[in-house]
């Protein structure tokens, strides 16, 4: 490694670009807020050790795996597990030498300097939001299925594999039919269902989560749009119910259940090893999640061995508290290079007091089969 080609430009202005995309970023000014941004608390961790530890009355586990390994170099971040139990995060982009030989005639022609910063800082901004996605599709995974889990396909060679230890007695399913059958489901029952269940469990609910998709199919149910009719003073027929918008929906559980409901619809690109682009949601579809608090769970982060141990001649920003950002070249071909690393693992909390409904599961038959002779 060696410095960045443009050093001067860099020593001017990485820090005034990293600090303007966070604060950009954190003040939701240009996407949907992330949730994990509003849900976790964050926690340093020295030993970057959080697997097989009480953590708010939870005992979470986790898979160790070495972490002694180069970022990869792709469009995405790209999973590594710590040497203790937290995952490195990591994904880079390169300047190639068409785009270096473009900022040097830009230079050379007295091209406006903030033209050339805007090109030449371009991927910090992806290093950023790649890293910061990455986290929150791990907390969408984890909250709705009470573990996360990174496939191969999806990183070099390794994954991470975190159990955050819902019961098994909190787990339901529907009481009369899966939601896509309108004609015959149940949902405001079935959601019923975990609310009884955290009485019993002299706990309580303070927020539902649900996907947009899941919503919908209340929506299309005779018994979500009783709901919403009951909740406006309707006395309506049931063969005359209306389907609902969505806010008025989204209105009628936070009334009927007194609870906050957070709907979930994000998508994230995810880059496979052939270069394929696809789009995943990672909150399961079906899954409406009861938790105890606003606050969901635990952001643990820790720092990297290069912050603590700066490479001569490269770059370095901090953006958030964690996430470390860096710029340098490299020779043979020559290149420049921006990139992004994290350690950092959301964590679900209270898990014993998480209450979730597959909404897409059947209940049990209690018929005995019958035996032929």
């Amino acid at each position: 490694m060696v410095s960045s080609l443009f050093k001067d430009l860099v020593d001017k202005y990485l820090n005034k670009v990293v600090g303007a995309i966070t604060e950009k970023i954190n003040g939701e000014k240009t996407e949907r807020p992330l949730f994990y941004k509003s849900k976790l608390n964050t926690e340093y961790t020295a030993t970057l050790e959080w697997a097989n530890t009480e953590i708010s009355n939870n005992v979470v586990s986790a898979d160790v795996v070495s972490m002694d390994s180069s970022i990869p170099l792709k469009s995405r971040p790209s999973i590594r597990k710590a040497s203790g139990n937290v995952p490195k995060l990591g994904l880079k982009y390169p300047l190639k030498e068409s785009t270096l030989n473009d900022i040097q005639i830009m230079k050379a022609q007295g091209v406006k300097e903030s033209q050339i910063v805007a090109k030449l800082f371009d991927d910090v901004n992806r290093c950023i939001k790649g890293i910061e996605h990455r986290i929150e599709m791990m907390f969408l995974q984890g909250l709705s299925t009470g573990s996360i889990l990174v496939q191969d396909s999806e990183t070099e060679g390794t994954a991470v594999r975190a159990n955050f230890g819902y019961l098994s007695e909190n787990l339901f399913t529907t009481t009369t039919a899966v939601w896509s059958s309108a004609a015959t489901a149940t949902p405001i029952s079935d959601i019923r269902q975990l609310f009884d269940k955290a009485e019993t469990d002299n706990s309580s609910i303070a927020e539902l989560w649900i996907s947009r998709q899941y919503l919908d199919l209340i929506r299309a149910t005779t018994e979500g749009k009783r709901l919403v009719a009951n909740s406006n003073g309707y006395n309506i027929d049931d063969n005359n119910l209306g389907t609902p918008t969505r806010t008025q929906m989204q209105d009628a559980l936070e009334l009927e259940f007194g609870v906050k409901l957070n709907v979930v619809s994000s998508k994230f690109a995810i880059e496979g090893h052939n270069g394929t682009v696809t789009m995943v949601s990672p909150y399961k579809a079906s899954s409406v999640v009861a938790v105890p608090s606003s606050q969901v769970g635990t952001l643990f982060y820790g720092e990297l061995a290069e912050a603590k141990n700066p490479v001569a001649g490269v770059n370095y920003q901090t953006a958030d508290t964690f996430i470390l950002v860096s710029k340098y070249a490299k020779n043979d071909p020559l290149q420049e290079f921006t990139a992004g690393q994290a350690l950092a693992i959301p964590v679900i909390n209270n898990a014993n007091y998480v209450y979730v409904l597959d909404a897409n599961e059947a209940p049990e038959s209690n018929e005995e089969p019958v035996s032929g002779d």
